[in-house]
C-alpha cells in the first residue's frame, strides 16, 4: 500500500527540537510540509517538502500550533485516471477536481477536493490546470511593488484657505470603548464591547452572533449609574423609551461611560456653525436639567434639544467625526509631530483629504490622528464622505446617516480586531500547551533512560556477584 499525505501545510514559526528528541524534526517559517499523521491533538507528524518529488525530506513530529493549512496556487481537473505507483503519489479519477500546491517539470503536488481527500504527487500530463485557486488569478504570484515615496510636504499654507477651512471644522467626538455586560429582559448578562462616540452608542456582543446594535446619541433621554456599577441609558424612539442596562467592571468605568454619553449627546444636539467667524460671545446655556446627586448614584436628565447653537470659540485643528473608511497599504513611520504612524492593513478613518492631495488626515482605531501620505492609503467602498458639520439645518438627516455609518464601521472594525486578537491568543495558548507537552515528554524520556541505566547497573552488579 502506497503512502499518501493528509494535507499540505506551511510552517508558521521556526521550530528546533531539543537535544535527544530524535522523533521530532526541525522546521523553518514558511516551509512547506506534507502531513503524515494528525491523530495526536498537539503533535503532528510531517515530512519536509523538498525541491523534487523523488527526494526524501526529513520527517518527524512538530507542534500542531506551529503549522497551518497551505494555500493552493491554482486549481486543476484530472484528464485521466491515475493509480499511485509509489509512496507520495496520489490516486485520482478522471474529471476529479484538484487543488495545486507546487508544480515541477513532470510532477505536480495536488490535493483532492473530495471530503477527506488526500494529497500527493500526480504526473503533470494527467491533469489540466484551470486557473488560480481564487477567481482564476495567475498561478505565478504578482511581484510586490515597493511602497511609493511620500511626496514632500509644503510648509506654506494660503491664509485665506486656512480661514475658510477653520469655518468648516466640526466638534470632535472620538469613539471610546469599554468591556461591559448588557442585561437582557430576564437580567441575563451578555459580555461585549460598549462604544460611545461619533454621535452614536453601539454594543457588540461577544456571547452570540447578534449584529452590532446601535442607537443615536441625540436620542438619549437619561443616563444613570449607581454603586453596583450599573449604567442605565434611556433611549427615545418615537413615543417609546427603551432602557439599556449595562454592568461595568468598576465604579470608575461606569462613571467614565456616564460622562462620555453626556458629552456625545450634547455634541450631537448642539447644532452646527452658521459659517460666520467665531466670536468670544458666550451663548445662552443649553436647557439641560441636571438631577441632584442621590445617595445611590448619579443621574442626568436631558430636556428636548434646544434651538440655540453653541459657536466654536477655539481655533483648534480637530476634524469632525465624519470620514471615509480606509486601510493602510504599507507601513509608515511618522517623522513629524503632526504625522500618524500606520501599519500595513490597519483600519483608518480619513477625516480630511481636501487640504492636500498628497497628505490626508486620518484617525486610527485608538482615536489617534495625524497626516499620512495619500499613496499609502486605500479608501474602502461604502464609507461616508468626509464633510464638516457647518452646513444648513436642511442637511441634518444626511449628517445623522453619515454619523451612523461611521460609528457602525468603527464598531465592525473593533469587532474584527477583537476576533483577530482572540485567534492570536488561542494560537499562543496552543503553542504553550505544545511546549508543555514537549517538556513532559523530555522529562519522561530522561526518566526512562535513567531507569534503563539503573537496571543495567543492577544487572552488572548481580553478574559480578555471581562470578565472584
Amino acid at each position: 500500500m502506497t503512502v499518501t499525505y493528509g494535507s499540505v501545510l506551511v510552517a508558521l514559526y521556526d521550530y528546533s527540537p531539543p537535544a535527544g528528541a530524535e522523533d521530532e524534526v526541525a522546521i523553518k517559517e514558511d516551509q512547506v510540509l506534507l502531513l503524515i499523521d494528525s491523530s495526536d491533538d498537539e503533535w503532528w507528524k510531517v515530512k519536509v517538502k523538498t525541491n523534487s518529488q523523488e527526494d526524501n525530506g526529513d520527517s518527524g513530529l512538530v507542534p500542531k500550533a506551529y503549522v497551518e493549512e497551505a494555500k493552493p496556487i491554482a486549481s486543476a481537473k484530472a484528464l485521466y485516471d491515475y493509480t499511485a505507483n509509489g509512496d507520495g503519489e496520489l490516486t485520482i479519477a478522471e474529471d476529479e477536481q484538484l487543488l495545486v500546491f507546487d508544480q515541477e517539470a513532470e510532477w505536480i503536488l495536488v490535493k483532492s477536493t473530495r471530503p477527506g481527500g488526500s494529497a500527493g504527487y500526480v504526473p503533470a500530463t494527467y491533469i489540466e490546470l484551470s486557473g488560480s485557486a481564487e477567481e482564476e488569478e495567475s498561478v505565478a504570484p504578482a511581484p510586490v511593488a515597493p511602497p511609493p515615496a511620500a511626496a514632500p510636504r509644503s510648509s506654506y499654507s494660503d491664509p485665506t484657505e486656512l480661514v475658510a477651512a477653520s469655518h468648516t471644522k466640526a466638534r470632535s467626538d472620538p469613539v471610546e470603548t469599554w468591556s461591559v455586560s448588557i442585561l437582557d429582559k430576564k437580567d441575563k448578562k451578555k459580555k461585549g464591547t460598549l462604544g460611545v462616540g461619533n454621535g452614536a452608542i453601539f454594543f457588540s456582543s461577544e456571547s452570540d452572533k447578534t449584529p452590532v446594535q446601535q442607537w443615536k446619541a441625540s436620542s438619549v433621554v437619561t443616563v444613570t449609574s449607581d454603586k453596583a456599577k450599573h449604567v442605565d441609558i434611556q433611549i427615545a424612539s418615537g413615543t417609546e423609551v427603551t432602557t439599556l442596562r449595562f454592568v461595568a467592571g468598576s465604579r470608575e468605568v461606569s462613571e467614565a461611560i456616564l460622562e462620555k454619553v453626556e458629552s456625545s449627546r450634547l455634541i450631537a444636539t448642539s447644532g452646527s456653525d452658521s459659517g460666520s467667524t467665531p466670536t468670544a460671545h458666550v451663548p445662552d446655556p443649553i436647557n439641560t436639567e441636571i438631577a441632584k446627586q442621590h445617595k445611590n448614584g448619579a443621574s442626568v436628565r436631558f430636556a428636548k434639544s434646544p434651538d440655540s447653537v453653541i459657536p466654536n470659540t477655539e481655533d483648534d485643528d480637530d476634524d469632525g467625526p465624519f470620514g471615509e473608511q480606509a486601510s493602510a497599504l504599507y507601513d509608515f513611520t511618522a517623522q513629524a509631530s503632526d504625522e500618524l504612524s500606520v501599519k500595513e492593513g490597519e483600519t483608518l478613518i480619513v477625516i480630511n483629504r481636501e487640504e492636500s492631495e498628497e497628505w490626508w488626515k486620518c484617525r486610527n482605531m485608538k482615536g489617534e490622528e495625524g497626516v499620512v501620505p495619500s499613496s499609502y492609503v486605500e479608501l474602502q467602498g461604502g464609507a461616508a464622505p468626509a464633510r464638516s458639520r457647518s452646513q444648513d439645518d436642511d442637511d441634518d438627516t444626511t449628517t445623522e446617516l453619515a454619523t451612523s455609518n461611521a460609528a457602525e464601521q468603527q464598531a465592525a472594525a473593533m469587532a474584527e480586531k477583537r476576533r483577530m486578537e482572540q485567534i492570536k491568543e488561542r494560537e499562543e495558548a496552543e503553542r504553550r500547551a505544545a511546549d508543555e507537552k514537549r517538556r513532559k515528554r523530555e522529562q519522561e524520556r530522561a526518566e526512562s533512560e535513567a531507569r534503563a541505566r539503573e537496571l543495567e547497573r543492577l544487572e552488572k552488579e548481580r553478574y559480578f556477584n555471581q562470578v565472584g
